[in-house]
């Protein structure tokens, strides 16, 4: 934890310390709920003071915000502040809790206007600290999503990846067929994003990208892979009892060659509804239906044809830590293929979890792990086929210049069969270059 973080945290204890000691709140129900993250018994507790105590009701008012806020009832809290200010319109400490509600709800310019009030207030005051860092968040938000004229109407992705793979596929056309032939490739990744309109609370937008990769090897050219995708979507955002709620739906069409023959295309329609339920938390459940289509039907379509509908139902659980510094996510995922042939029917469930952290030398961290099993009724062999598999994956990722990243990531794959001959395991070293703006 950074040290100026540490003095921000141990400071605003030290605040409500003195803010309870002054009321002698410590000593009620309300003080010790509060201190303990009971905020819901605070509110009660400090509602009751509120009429016993009328002539601190700036304080308790500001206190009963407060804890508004670290609940998710964003508007509540911003009522109780107001009510606060109306009995002491220059109270410090109630305008910047305010401002940091409307910083919370994405309210930048109102939470601008009352963060420069404060510093006008109280210029050598560590409140006046706060909201000169606030602020300097504000327009670097501002700077890196907005342009002269309005909102910025696009978002840029590149990324230049050498990779070093110790497990190449031998034959495309089987997903669980590998070589043991290790391969040097170069990768490139470019994506375009365009919001189209916004209208109110709605949004429109559209994203395109494509994959390139390149093998240095003669014998795994043919291996080279390139994609193609334009994905439009609508999204709608509001709040529900002071709940954050954000639904979109999408739908992505892929084009994918390997060595610039044609190899596969799909279609996808994905629902998202992601929900904020608390300030530290996003929820993200989710509906999925592909329809993949693949050139290659194999040597007899009813059995070895991966044509398929695939449905897919999940949910990501992320929760947040140190100001968002730190992030923790949880997943679970259901698929169901009903593939032409047989032998790719099957029903898969996958777990996952992930964390990412800064470490040291602005250097940040992720690490995740996933594990997935099969299991396919309808395979045509002496016994059914069964996968279990194990992705790992490392990453260390660092800013060298303006929106220019570089990143260093290794990712491991172990699959285990009902079948040895489809068993395998797979590392890939990358090295990254990427730009983000």
């Amino acid at each position: 934890m950074r040290p100026v973080r540490v003095l921000f945290l141990l400071t605003i204890f030290m605040f409500s310390q003195s803010a309870f000691a002054q009321l002698k709140l410590t000593e009620t129900e309300a003080g010790r709920a509060f201190k303990s993250g009971d905020y819901d018994k605070a509110l009660t507790e400090l509602n009751v003071l509120l009429e016993q105590y009328p002539d601190d009701a700036a304080t308790i008012l500001r206190y009963i915000g407060i804890s508004y806020h670290r609940i998710g009832q964003y508007e509540k809290a911003l009522a109780a502040f107001e009510k606060a200010l109306e009995t002491d319109p220059q109270n410090v400490p109630a305008l910047f809790y305010m401002a940091s509600t409307y910083f919370k709800i994405s309210d930048t310019a109102a939470a601008r206007e009352i963060f420069e009030k404060i510093v006008s207030l109280a210029p050598d005051s560590l409140y006046a600290e706060w909201s000169e860092r606030y602020v300097q968040a504000i327009i670097q938000r501002e700077t890196e999503y907005k342009q002269p004229g309005g909102p910025r109407l696009y978002e840029v992705f590149i990324q230049v990846a050498p990779q070093l793979d110790f497990n190449v596929p031998e034959d495309p056309n089987v997903s669980s067929s590998f070589s043991d032939d290790e391969s040097f490739r170069f990768t490139e990744y470019a994506s375009l994003g365009l919001r189209t309109k916004q209208l109110g609370n709605w949004m429109l937008g559209t994203y395109f990208s494509t994959y390139q990769s390149q093998h240095t090897k003669k014998s795994m050219r043919e291996f080279n892979l390139s994609t193609f995708n334009i994905t439009p979507y609508i999204n709608y955002t509001t709040t529900i009892l002071g709940k954050s709620f954000s639904p979109m739906l999408s739908y992505n069409f892929n084009y994918s060659l390997l060595d610039y023959d044609s190899y596969s295309n799909s279609h996808t329609i994905t629902a998202t509804f992601n929900t904020g339920l608390t300030p530290n938390t996003l929820t993200m459940p989710y509906y999925r239906i592909s329809f993949d289509s693949f050139d290659d039907k194999g040597f007899d379509p009813a059995i070895s044809s991966r044509n398929a509908t695939n449905n897919a139902v999940g949910i990501a659980q992320y929760f947040f830590f140190m100001e968002r510094a730190i992030n923790v996510w949880l997943a679970y995922e259901f698929q169901h293929n009903d593939a032409d042939g047989l032998n790719f029917n099957f029903n898969g469930n996958k777990f996952g979890a992930g964390v990412s952290v800064p470490i040291v030398w602005e250097i940040r961290g992720d690490l995740s792990g996933e594990y997935q099993r099969d299991d396919y009724p309808d395979f045509q062999g002496p016994r059914d086929r069964e996968t279990n598999r194990v992705n790992l994956f490392v990453r260390l990722a660092r800013n060298i210049a303006g929106p220019v990243y570089g990143a260093f990531s290794y990712s491991y794959t172990n699959e285990n069969s009902s079948y040895e001959v489809l068993e395998f395991d797979r590392h890939i070293l990358t090295w990254s270059l990427f730009l983000s703006y």
